[in-house]
């Protein structure tokens, strides 16, 4: 926030402020993209195991509608599977910008750019 001030002449800073500034914005960046991905892992894998739960042939006794209901929440974890995958996509592919940014890897910049159109 501070780098894109400087750059419309809205905050004076030096140079180096404003590299420091830029530094610590995206290990932040990282950072929480970071902490996403494990977010994502853990969160994939807890529903990975209520899906097998809930695929699980029923148990002897099992009221009448409780298939059904099997069935709804077995469709809305998939559904939830299905948006953690995206996130996790999403979030592997954007990684590689403020790692970049910071010189932890070197990604070309026309590959930056595409990464940024993906996302």
């Amino acid at each position: 926030m501070y780098t894109k001030a400087q750059q419309i002449k809205f905050l004076t800073l030096t140079p180096q402020r404003a590299q420091r500034y830029l530094e610590v914005s995206l290990r932040f960046w990282l950072a929480g993209i970071i902490l996403s991905l494990i977010n994502g892992l853990a969160k994939a894998s807890r529903l990975a195991n209520r899906a097998r739960a809930l695929a699980a042939p029923p148990r002897t006794g099992e009221r009448i509608g409780g298939e059904a209901e099997r069935k709804a929440a077995l469709d809305a974890v998939v559904k939830d599977r299905k948006a953690v995958r995206y996130q996790l996509v999403i979030d592997s592919l954007d990684v590689w910008l403020p790692a970049t940014g910071l010189g932890i890897v070197n990604v070309n910049d026309g590959v930056a750019g595409i990464l940024g159109c993906v996302l």
